[in-house]
């Protein structure tokens, strides 16, 4: 008894230490006041923490790769929650849910580096897979949310983002979790419904996460939500609420006068609303209000913008000599500035006097606007006829259980009445004829994913697996027939750069548009497809070297001179490599050496053709 008191004690004991050392760690850490002391700490403290029991040496890793992270070194926090995630792997029964938060931060260091689902989202697929019930809901709800920003893309299974973010807010809400959670939710549900085009969805979501963070006075995220929804608001043409917003803006400005960028960012917003709704000169007024709150926001990229904006507005005005200014100061405050525009390029044209310059520069601005407004009904039809064929499957499966549930009814009653074939009979021939129905949608429903199961969700292109399929096709009538067939393979030229300073969603505008103007130029019998990210290959039947060559080049120029302004100031330009097939074995072998013509294109300084 005496033997078992005492390995109770050190028991207890040696529990208390390691908790000591947790809670030690977590306290220290807090009260470091930025986040180079806390990597000087953990690093110069390593030993320490790694010569304790596993649950401590991996807090101590997971804070050392936030810590790293926080301090940009990016690579070295990869390979730090790289090795948690190995480590762990191998005692996954004890301490799963340390695994499965060393996968979810590793995964968010490769979003980081790549902003590619297909290579950050395999680590939040497993974290996901490896949940059970001894992991903490808080946890739960957190892998729900970042693996369902793996679907917020995907135009075809988008809706399985959405569940898994309703899952999460199920749980939040079963288990009384704080508002800053439902919050987080709340916002992913609405980001996800955004870049699906469904912004009254989205706006319904936005407006619950901003009233969850202004449960817990959380001001600077109550500030970004209002202007999230702003946006939003404006996108529906719901003026008066993007104007209520606007005014929530200039009040939390007045009251929280700490936030020093917050009046900018109210002023920024109220020329936006003014300029959606045609009013030029209130427009001018409030970005002009913006420019004077400069100096207090560190947002350079916004203030750039406002500038732009009003040169604009002030062309619009005929106010020539106020643009003329406004652009000066621009070039003299942003000297490295490239200005995207085509109404500020259009007005320094008009300013020098040339006017055919100006005028190409208007009419390539209506082309934008046009186009901008097709991709944007194209998107938000193809969102919401999916969603409402989930719908309506979920629809069907409900009235198949029902009429199950009828069937067994009719069965129990026949079994007691006098009339039970003749019932048996009407209610089987009720069935078949709801089955056949079924069916014949079954068998629609199937045509339909058959032809999506081709197509690449964000360009509309064939997707990999298709497009080598039907490029093996063209090179066998090389092989048989001795026709000519060319290809090319092209990428974007400073992609990651795009990604890294405007966000994937205009790293994706990006995408859409090198596409569209590529199609453009493609002969009828040719196709193309996407490999992956932002790498494309593009297969010309009929078509000799020379020929393709010319196609290629015309495909290049054509996207150097579009205008995106979501990248501004950054060139959108792509280089290509052209291969011709005969005397290629297989597709394979023509793609290596169009990679290698592609990779001499880059060397030789990017926005070029290179051919055999």
């Amino acid at each position: 008894m005496k033997v078992v008191f005492i390995s109770f004690i050190f028991f207890v004991f040696i529990s208390k230490l390691h908790a000591t050392e947790d809670e030690r760690l977590k306290e220290t850490l807090a009260g470091l006041e930025n986040a180079q002391t806390r990597l000087a700490y953990l690093q110069d403290n390593e030993n320490i923490y790694l010569d304790q029991d596993l649950s401590i040496k991996a807090e101590y890793w997971l804070s050392l790769g936030l810590a790293l992270e926080e301090n940009s070194k990016l690579d070295e926090a990869f390979n730090v929650y790289s090795h948690a995630v190995t480590v762990l792997e191998s005692a996954i029964n004890t301490h799963r849910e340390l695994y499965i938060k060393a996968l979810i931060e590793r995964s968010y260091i490769t979003y980081l580096q790549t902003y590619d689902t297909k290579q950050y989202c395999p680590d939040r697929a497993l974290a996901y897979n490896t949940l059970d019930e001894t992991v903490s809901i808080e946890m739960q709800v957190r892998a729900n949310v970042q693996y369902a920003f793996c679907f917020q893309n995907d135009k075809a299974n988008f809706s399985t983002g959405l569940s898994l973010l309703d899952q999460a807010l199920k749980f939040a809400k079963q288990h009384k979790l704080s508002p800053n959670t439902h919050a987080m939710i709340y916002n992913a549900s609405g980001l996800i419904y955004g870049r699906n085009q469904l912004y009254a969805k989205a706006y319904e979501y936005l407006l619950n996460a901003y009233r969850q963070w202004s449960l817990v006075n959380d001001y600077q995220d109550m500030f970004n939500m209002l202007h999230t929804l702003t946006h939003n608001a404006i996108y529906m043409r719901e003026f008066d609420k993007a104007k209520q917003h606007v005014d929530e803006m200039f009040l939390l400005a007045d009251q929280q006068n700490t936030f020093e960028d917050f009046l900018f960012f109210a002023h920024y917003n109220s020329g936006f609303l003014a300029l959606a709704k045609g009013d030029i000169k209130e427009s001018v007024n409030a970005y002009e209000m913006a420019l004077s709150e400069q100096k207090n926001t560190q947002e350079r990229y916004f203030v750039k913008s406002a500038y732009e904006v009003n040169i604009s507005n002030y062309f619009r005005l005929g106010e020539i000599t106020k643009a003329g200014d406004l652009l000066s100061q621009l070039k003299t405050k942003f000297p490295e500035h490239q200005i995207k525009s085509n109404l500020v390029n259009a007005f320094a044209a008009y300013q020098q006097g040339d006017y055919l310059t100006a005028i190409k520069k208007m009419y390539q601005q209506v082309d934008h606007e046009q186009n901008e407004r097709r991709l944007f009904i194209k998107h938000a039809v193809q969102s919401t006829s999916l969603l409402n064929s989930q719908n309506i499957t979920e629809l069907d499966k409900k009235l198949l259980e029902k009429t199950i549930e009828i069937q067994n009814l009719n069965i129990e009653k026949a079994q007691s009445d006098k009339h039970a074939i003749y019932l048996f009979l009407v209610f089987a021939l009720i069935l078949f004829l709801a089955v056949s129905v079924f069916s014949f949608y079954l068998y629609k429903t199937r045509q339909y994913f058959k032809h999506h199961a081709r197509i690449d969700y964000l360009t509309g292109v064939f997707n990999r697996r298709f497009l080598f399929e039907e490029g093996e096709r063209a090179l066998k009538e090389v092989r048989l027939k001795k026709i000519e067939v060319s290809i090319l393979l092209f990428d974007i030229d400073n992609f990651k750069k795009i990604n890294d300073s405007k966000g994937h969603y205009a790293g994706d505008l990006a995408i859409k548009l090198v596409v569209e103007k590529c199609q453009e130029n493609l002969p009828k019998n040719a196709f193309m497809g996407r490999l992956g990210g932002d790498e494309f290959l593009v297969v010309l039947k009929h078509v000799n070297q020379a020929t393709a060559y010319d196609i290629a080049e015309q495909i290049r120029a054509d996207i150097q001179e579009a205008y995106l302004a979501e990248i501004s100031p950054i060139e959108l330009t792509v280089s290509i490599g052209v291969v011709n097939c005969l005397g290629q074995n297989s597709l394979d072998e023509a793609i290596a050496q169009a990679d290698n013509l592609l990779y001499q294109a880059k060397a030789e300084g990017r926005n070029i053709v290179v051919s055999e």
